[in-house]
């Protein structure tokens, strides 16, 4: 377990090392999920592919079907998920509906409701100094995210 937590430290940046250990505990979730998303390229594709786009047409309700699609998808992209037996398959999936759940993006309920997760004022920055593509994981709208670009290209030039 050290090993795994380590792999995730080891790509945030220096200020959201601090963030991480002396902010709030919405911090704390936003900059743990952040380098979740740094380390594990099939969260990322999930929560980018599926639960953004869900929740970017109102669509709050997320399913172990919709999980399951994904999975299918991605076995194309990554024989390598083909050669996983089914209770690894399971385990996995299980893993990246408790990550969703603790990092306060899901909430389960039967199915899941997708929920925007809270960036404060103090990580949003953190973010956008490291790479702006980041919050779309955070479920920023395109207009959202275009306007935070843009900000952070003029506070740059000044």
């Amino acid at each position: 377990q050290y090993r795994e937590i380590k792999k995730r430290l080891v790509l945030l940046t220096s200020a959201q090392l601090t963030a991480l250990s002396g902010g709030s505990r919405d911090d704390a979730r936003a900059i743990i999920f952040l380098a979740m998303l740094k380390t594990y390229a099939f969260l990322r594709d999930f929560v980018l592919e599926v639960i953004r786009t869900k929740f970017q047409v109102y669509d709050t309700r997320l399913t172990e079907r919709d999980y399951d699609r994904f999975f299918e998808s991605k076995e194309l992209a990554y024989p390598e998920l083909t050669q996983l037996s089914p209770s690894t398959s399971r385990k996995i999936k299980q893993v990246t509906f408790r990550m969703l759940e603790e990092t306060g993006l899901l909430k389960a309920n039967g199915d899941y409701t997708i929920l925007k997760p809270m960036v404060s004022q103090r990580v949003l920055p953190l973010i956008l100094a490291d790479d702006p593509k980041w919050l779309a994981c955070f479920l920023l709208s395109d207009r959202e995210l275009s306007e935070y670009q843009t900000n952070a290209s003029h506070a740059k030039r000044t």
